[in-house]
C-alpha cells in the first residue's frame, strides 16, 4: 500500500516541528519494541552454548534497528504527520491490510508466552520441576513443563 500510495498523485505530506512531548513519546514505543529482555535469563538459562548469547542478541537487535527504522522512515515519508499510531489504519481497505492485522494479532497472542516464561519459571520450579539447559532435559522434565504450562 505505500509503494501504491507514492506512485499516485496525491498532497504532499505534512510534518510537524520536532517537540520534547514527541521525543519522549517516540523514546517510550521505541523502549517497548526492545523490550524482551525480560526473558534474557531465561534464554540463557537453556542455550545450549551460552557463551554465543552476546553474538545471538547482538544480531537480533542489529536486524530489529534495521526492520523498524526502514519500515517507518517509508510510513513517515508516505503520510507525514498523518501517520497514526497503528500505520495500518493509515492504509485503505483491502485483503493485504486484513491480513497484516490478522499476522499481528497472532503475533501478540503467540508472543505473550514467550514473556510469561518468567512466571513459567518460578511456577515450575515451586512444583519441583529442575530446570535444565535445552540438551540436558529429561523427557519427564519437558512433560513436566507442558502440563504445567498448560494448565496455567
Amino acid at each position: 500500500d505505500i509503494v501504491l500510495y507514492l506512485q499516485h498523485p496525491h498532497p504532499p505530506a505534512e510534518y510537524d516541528s520536532p517537540s520534547a512531548r514527541g521525543m519522549l513519546s517516540a523514546c517510550a514505543t521505541a523502549g517497548f519494541a526492545y523490550a524482551g529482555h525480560v526473558i534474557f535469563p531465561g534464554l540463557l538459562r537453556v542455550m545450549r552454548r551460552p557463551e554465543e548469547f552476546p553474538a545471538a542478541i547482538t544480531l537480533s537487535f542489529k536486524m530489529m534497528v534495521a526492520v523498524y527504522m526502514t519500515f517507518s522512515a517509508l510510513c513517515y515519508y508516505a503520510f507525514g504527520s498523518a501517520t497514526q499510531d497503528n500505520v495500518l489504519k493509515n492504509m485503505a481497505p483491502s485483503r493485504l491490510r486484513d491480513l497484516a492485522i490478522v499476522m499481528v494479532t497472532a503475533h501478540v497472542l503467540f508472543a505473550f508466552s514467550i514473556w510469561l516464561n518468567p512466571v513459567f519459571y518460578l511456577f515450575e520450579e515451586t512444583l519441583g520441576i529442575e530446570i535444565a539447559t535445552g540438551a540436558q532435559q529429561t523427557r519427564t522434565q519437558v512433560a513436566g513443563r507442558v502440563v504445567s504450562r498448560t494448565l496455567f
